[in-house]
């Protein structure tokens, strides 16, 4: 059966059990001001709003991907 969690909570339920993970990224509808930067303070690597800007999008995994190598 699946665990009826939130992205925010799932995100630290991980984070709390691995010490290694692929980058999380958080995409919601959520777009006021402040909430990108309340959502990574919560523990997702990176945050876009929906509906999703494609250039964005790709600056974002551009971004991870030097990031992470």
């Amino acid at each position: 059966m699946l665990d009826k969690r939130d992205g925010i909570s799932a995100t630290q339920k991980l984070k709390e059990k691995y010490d290694e993970l692929p980058p999380i990224i958080g995409i919601s509808a959520n777009a006021f001001e402040g909430d990108r930067e309340k959502y990574m303070k919560e523990g997702l690597d990176e945050y876009l709003s929906k509906p999703l800007n494609m250039d964005e999008f790709d600056r974002v995994i551009a971004s991870l991907i030097r990031t992470n190598i």
